[in-house]
């Protein structure tokens, strides 16, 4: 159900039935519905995995059987995207791998993809190697701006090594998921408003002043319509050193945000405008131009000064993007500063790896789940 229209309310107003539904019943009706989905592939035996063969692109993973879902998502014919039902800013994540039916050698690694698309068109993508007859799985999660009407779908890819190899999504369902849920209305620059403090208790025989009720439904409603959020895709081509930890650098003039976020001084740590609970989301991607096929790529969050969420893995292919991909649930206070740190090892000395300019290839994604300091005082 799309939100209701906020009304404000008038001095010495007659309060009537259908405003208090629509200003108070209807709005916590939809806080209770935002529209959400989430889908798993069931366990499968490999031989009724889907296939696809390596080099070819448009590849999207399809989605048996029905999926869980709330406030009127559909799946198109061919069961490999998900119409969006509201206009709004949504959170989508993707969670899937492959493996190759038969092994390729040592030296032509594959680097498999995983994209979430948008009408057709690539929005954020993770690679990761596939050593041998392993699976391997990347997952990665992403602000996405959407209307009514919208596809978001998964597309899995695996880079040409050519050996002619076809590899085969994951069978282990639990490995293999796709969801979304509406984070706000608007888009990622539609203001928002900071949560006014919440009263504990509504006095017997208490007069109820205009302004008092007005910020304890109208201000509170706002707040919770769309509350700070923040998106930077791309990275700065740059080179990041051997066995060194590395700030990572972002497009900082590809910056959507709501809220009051601010860059610190060092344009790589973003400050955090408001105390409350947050998610944040990130992956980067880097090349390897020049090390070995065993070399370590550790990413890291870290929060003011202090490493607090590390994701790591081998890259196992010269010249292709590796990734790597946080999602963390955080307390966040006003002004704490949020950055990330890449550290790359194992490979020969003096090597250097490069950042990719694609903007699909990394972001940062942060959105405020619950004001926190405006509710504690309330049980």
């Amino acid at each position: 159900m799309p939100a209701p229209d906020i009304l404000n309310w008038e001095e010495r107003e007659v309060i009537v039935p259908d405003k208090m539904n629509s200003q108070i019943r209807d709005m916590q009706a939809y806080f209770a519905n935002r529209p959400w989905f989430h889908i798993m592939m069931p366990d499968q035996d490999p031989k009724d995995c889907q296939t696809f063969p390596e080099g070819v692109d448009q590849l999207y993973i399809k989605w048996p059987g029905p999926g869980r879902q709330q406030g009127g998502w559909r799946i198109n014919d061919d069961r490999t995207g998900f119409i969006v039902p509201e206009d709004g800013t949504y959170y989508f994540y993707a969670n899937a791998g492959a493996a190759p039916l038969k092994g390729p050698s040592p030296v032509n690694i594959p680097v498999i993809y995983l994209t979430i698309v948008k009408n057709g068109t690539d929005f954020s993508s993770t690679a990761v190697s596939c050593p041998m007859q392993n699976e391997v799985t990347t997952t990665h999660g992403v602000l996405v701006e959407c209307k009514k009407g919208d596809v978001l779908q998964a597309e899995i890819f695996v880079a040409d090594i050519g050996a002619g190899n076809t590899f085969r999504i994951e069978n282990q369902g639990q490995l293999c998921t796709f969801g979304a849920f509406k984070v706000s209305e608007g888009d990622l620059t539609k203001p928002c408003e900071p949560a006014p403090g919440l009263k504990r208790d509504w006095q017997e025989n208490a007069y109820i002043d205009t302004a008092l009720w007005q910020e304890q439904t109208t201000g509170v409603n706002k707040a919770l319509l769309g509350m700070p959020r923040f998106q930077v895709r791309g990275m700065v081509k740059k080179d990041y050193p051997q066995d060194s930890l590395s700030p990572v650098e972002w497009n900082t003039d590809a910056v959507r945000q709501c809220g009051g976020w601010k860059w610190n001084d060092d344009a790589y740590s973003i400050i955090v405008p408001e105390t409350g609970i947050y998610l944040i989301s990130s992956h980067s991607s880097l090349n390897a131009p020049n090390t070995d096929l065993r070399c370590n790529f550790n990413y890291y969050l870290h929060l003011n000064d202090a490493p607090v969420a590390l994701s790591q893995g081998g890259a196992h292919r010269k010249n292709y993007l590796h990734s790597r991909s946080i999602q963390d649930f955080r307390r966040l206070q006003q002004g704490d500063r949020i950055s990330f740190q890449a550290k790359l090892a194992g490979g020969p000395k003096g090597a250097k790896w490069l950042s990719g300019d694609d903007v699909a290839m990394g972001s940062v994604n942060i959105f405020m789940i619950s004001p926190e300091e405006s509710f504690t005082d309330v049980t």
